[in-house]
């Protein structure tokens, strides 16, 4: 069997930790070290991390916080297995998240990054599905993160080859950046099965408020553009761009939209992207539709996505009823 290094990151985690740290010691894949970064953490964390008698456990105390990217980091330079799988420490992984991944890789030496499908708890419970081919996950790129980073699985040998480690550059979007690297290597895989549950709280790092997180998108998705197609955008570009990957493109109107939509394509000039593009885009057109119907049936018409369900739920918005 393959040794497993889990790389956990933890900065006053105590809260949730050791339900985190139950769910590996749990897996029904038992070849691994859990290496527990713990970044300087004022609250319990280290005395809870030094109640588990399990040797599989390996704590790292840093003696200043340094940051998730530091963090994470060390635990790489630090293992010593052929495979990092990523782990949070107020989330939890399924007693078959390795199993069932490390037969991914085992059965498919191209693949270099391994995901499932997650499902939130806490705050809120919802179901997070992802592409199910490798072209659709590395389209899905241009508009942000295909991998769920908490619930990652990915091959040392890529990363020592390809000398990508995690980068600072863009704040609370480490993940996007690094596996936009690791895209340029290798081959991505998502199991379609929950195998994780990520909890949504107050405290989540990932909780930016809205503009700090349009900003830092919008400047990661820039960077995307400039590096893999030597294009350089304009303000409008990228603010529609980063309203097409949330979903949101209200404020603009159809002859804005259609033309960044022509712009992108001749950008891009990728027929791989269509199923993901032609995805976001009518999930588009239903929103508006549910807001700004005639917007919705203008912009649905023009760019040809005006079909015969998105007639029939059109209908059903403007005489009020439910779908």
């Amino acid at each position: 069997m393959e040794l497993i290094s889990v790389a956990l990151p933890n900065y006053n985690g105590g809260l949730f930790l050791s339900e985190a740290i139950n769910s590996i010691l749990k897996q029904t894949y038992s070849e691994f070290e859990l290496i527990i970064v713990d970044d300087a953490s004022v609250d319990n964390s280290v005395e809870i991390i030094e109640s588990f008698e399990d040797k599989r456990i390996k704590l790292i105390k840093l003696k200043k916080n340094g940051g998730i990217v530091n963090a994470l980091n060390t635990a790489i330079n630090e293992s010593k297995g052929g495979i990092i799988a990523r782990m949070d420490s107020d989330d939890i992984s399924h007693p078959e998240r390795f199993e069932k991944c490390m037969n991914v890789f085992f059965q498919n030496p191209e693949v270099g990054v391994v995901g499932t499908w997650m499902e939130t708890f806490g705050r809120d419970k919802q179901l997070w599905k992802y592409h199910d081919t490798n072209e659709k996950l590395k389209q899905e790129l241009w508009f942000g993160s295909p991998i769920p980073h908490p619930a990652s699985m990915f091959r040392v040998s890529v990363l020592r080859e390809a000398n990508i480690q995690y980068e600072s550059d863009f704040p609370h979007m480490e993940d996007y950046l690094f596996f936009y690297n690791l895209s340029k290597f290798t081959s991505f895989y998502i199991v379609p099965e929950v195998l994780f549950n990520y909890r949504l709280h107050q405290s989540n790092i990932t909780g930016l408020n809205r503009s700090s997180f349009q900003k830092r998108l919008i400047e990661i998705q820039s960077y995307i553009l400039v590096d893999s197609r030597t294009f350089v955008p304009n303000r409008r570009f990228s603010e529609i761009l980063y309203q097409v990957s949330a979903g949101n493109i209200l404020h603009h109107s159809p002859s804005i939209l259609l033309n960044w939509l022509r712009q992108f394509k001749m950008v891009v000039d990728n027929d791989d992207l269509q199923p993901v593009l032609n995805e976001k885009w009518k999930r588009m057109l239903y929103k508006i539709v549910d807001l700004r119907p005639f917007k919705g049936f203008v912009l649905a018409f023009r760019s040809g996505f005006l079909n015969f369900l998105f007639i029939k739920y059109f209908l059903t918005r403007v005489l009020g009823i439910k779908p």
